[in-house]
């Protein structure tokens, strides 16, 4: 836990030393909002709705993808569009179990890099800094410039130094660990994968219970830590109400949505009929 709130922190100071203050309050603010409205949907509706989420965001994607190449090879970008969006949409549809094993895969080792990776590899930030400093800031300034080949010239040389010193640092004293946390990772993906496969109604539950969970949560301790500061730091002092919390929620969620997505028993009844 003290390893994850040091990774925090960092980002936290990373973002106030780059990002206007007048930004950030109202950016961060809608952010929460919106990560508790969609975290709220998803923890109800995510294994209900996953297939149709899942053909529509094809379906985006071969609107991209026709509008590509209607200009590539000058073809009516309206029947360009329109046949990329049913042939993309139909390729979600017919193959989601492919895709959320797929997008399990990706989540299962996103869980690892973030809760074991952050164990392997933060430990060793408070030695390094002792000897290489702090973290130097990204940039020289706030990120004011336009023009993008310009803020590519903004970024601070000793910050990427630094990050280099202490990937290499974290290699030569855990070599052991950055070997298994890559392992993990493999495996996590795998698992992930096969389980998206062969048993899609449950990783459809778990996994979306747990985003929307984790997602009310982020959102609603973001909020407390920019207007309720009192509140965030008494979670953050017994971070067991806030796991009592995430885990009654998590478990409301997932019978929830096993009870809506529970196969229609009437459905082969009236076929056989």
């Amino acid at each position: 836990m003290d390893a994850i709130g040091q990774v925090y922190e960092r980002a936290n100071l990373l973002i106030h030393n780059h990002v206007p203050d007048d930004v950030i309050v109202p950016v961060a603010t809608i952010g929460a909002i919106g990560c508790i409205i969609a975290g709220l949907m998803v923890s109800v509706l995510g294994a209900k709705l996953a297939r149709v989420v899942l053909t529509l965001g094809f379906g985006a994607l071969g609107v991209g993808a026709g509008v590509i190449i209607s200009q590539r090879a000058d073809l009516p970008t309206a029947v360009a569009t329109l046949v990329g969006a049913g042939c993309f949409g139909l390729l979600g549809y017919a193959f989601h179990r492919v895709w959320i094993g797929v997008l399990t895969g990706l989540f299962m080792v996103l869980a690892v890099n973030s809760t074991y990776g952050v164990r392997t590899i933060a430990p060793h930030l408070p030695a390094y800094e002792q000897s290489h400093g702090a973290m130097p800031v990204a940039v020289a300034d706030k990120f004011t410039t336009a023009a993008p080949h310009a803020q590519a010239g903004c970024l601070n040389p000793e910050f990427t130094r630094w990050l280099k010193g202490f990937w290499d640092y974290t290699n030569e004293n855990d070599k052991g660990g950055v070997r298994r946390l890559a392992l993990l990772s493999g495996c996590a993906g795998l698992f992930g994968l096969l389980l998206g496969l062969f048993a899609v109604r449950f990783t459809l539950v778990a996994v979306t219970s747990l985003v929307g969970t984790l997602m009310i949560s982020a959102g609603a301790m973001g909020l407390a830590q920019r207007w309720q500061p009192q509140m965030y730091e008494a979670v953050l002092n017994h971070p067991q109400s806030l796991g009592i919390a995430g885990g009654t929620f998590l478990l409301g969620s997932v019978i929830l949505q096993t009870l809506l997505t529970r196969p229609d028993k009437a459905a082969p009844a009236a076929t056989k009929s």
